[in-house]
């Protein structure tokens, strides 16, 4: 199956694109709940796709509780957090 793409059935009838459902929280981006997404959809496509171009180094992303890294496959039910790695005001 192309990633992206619609599925035919039998008979070359089309299919819908598979999608799967993942819990986000991102504060950053007023992003929480359940979002529908692209079935076998990486870490690193969805954080271009929902961060417009923002730099995934300055975040720290977890997926069910665990550091993830791009290449991981979003899985139905999965948690994933994106938080910044530095908030601004914040003093070092």
């Amino acid at each position: 199956m192309a990633f992206g793409g619609t599925v035919t059935g039998g008979a070359g009838t089309p299919m819908a694109t598979a999608t799967i459902t993942v819990n986000v929280v991102n504060p950053t981006r007023s992003i929480q709940g359940p979002q529908k997404i692209a079935a076998r959809l990486s870490l690193r496509n969805y954080f271009f796709q929902t961060m417009n171009g923002l730099d995934p180094t300055n975040f720290v992303i977890r997926v069910n509780g665990s550091p993830a890294n791009g290449d991981a496959i979003l899985q139905e039910g999965d948690e994933v957090i994106i938080t910044p790695s530095q908030f601004k005001g914040e003093c070092r």
